[in-house]
């Protein structure tokens, strides 16, 4: 009788189980300016096996995790470069830190066209810097995926934040919401992640224990799946589809357990 070996390589590459796969969560958040996707980051402070946790400022818009997340680290970058050495620190270890937050891949992608245009501008001085052609659009997405991957592909979680834009489809003006990225990237992104979130506010009646209207009250909301013409996903399957975020309450400690299928 011919005994069958389970192989522990397979074309030389180790294999595993999926139930013995880390958990890691990698996630994009994206939405309007002010809707709280850079206090969902500082969130994670809240979480023992998220924490420290290392705000990537690109935006300028870390105070708002001052207050309630004070422990949370920041750097503030001002250009690709300055990214670039971030991510090599980050890749040697030594660090400490269990969650990286990027904020916001949407100004990212913008300073690393401003570096793509002033070099073609040191290399042609009759080129316009402020008019990227085919060509540097083309240079500069292939950076902006491949620092995205790094960053995601870091043995830490990962989690980050775009603005929002509506994309019209030309043949039937259909809007799409995606993350503010150009071109393909901003179709080609969510992809990539594990948790695709569209974070937005809604309006809606206050009502008092007896069910009466007393007002209005402005709700902070997840889109996590079934968006419809809004780009979202949960791969873990164990969000619900619209998640509500409550004042006060440090959502990412809501949130990882749920995530880990621990939730109550």
């Amino acid at each position: 009788m011919d005994t069958v070996l389970t192989p522990t390589f397979i074309g030389g590459l180790p294999l595993a189980k999926a139930r013995d796969l880390d958990f890691k969560i990698n996630a994009l958040i994206y939405g309007e300016p002010g809707t709280g996707k850079t206090r969902i980051i500082g969130s994670c402070d809240a979480v023992p096996e998220m924490r420290k946790v290392l705000i990537v400022d690109v935006d300028g818009g870390a105070l708002t995790v001052r207050e309630p997340f004070p422990d949370v680290e920041i750097v503030r970058v001002e250009n690709f470069k300055q990214l670039q050495g971030v991510y090599n620190d980050l890749r040697a270890g030594g660090h400490g830190f269990h969650t990286v937050g990027i904020d916001t891949i949407t100004e990212v992608q913008k300073y690393n066209m401003t570096d793509v245009m002033e070099e073609l501008k040191r290399r042609d001085p009759n080129r316009n810097e402020y008019v990227p052609d085919r060509r540097e659009w083309g240079i500069s997405s292939e950076m902006v995926r491949r620092m995205i991957h790094a960053f995601k592909d870091l043995p830490v979680h990962t989690i980050f934040t775009a603005h929002v834009k509506d994309e019209e489809d030309s043949n039937t003006g259909i809007k799409t919401k995606r993350p503010d990225l150009p071109g393909k990237l901003a179709r080609q992104i969510p992809g990539w992640f594990d948790l695709v979130v569209y974070m937005y506010e809604r309006e809606t009646d206050k009502k008092n224990d007896k069910g009466e209207v007393v007002g209005k009250e402005v709700l902070r909301l997840w889109l996590t799946k079934n968006g419809g013409r809004t780009i979202v996903k949960d791969r873990t399957d164990q969000l619900p589809r619209i998640f509500k975020i409550e004042a006060n309450e440090p959502t990412m400690a809501k949130v990882f357990p749920i995530l880990r299928g621990q939730a109550q």
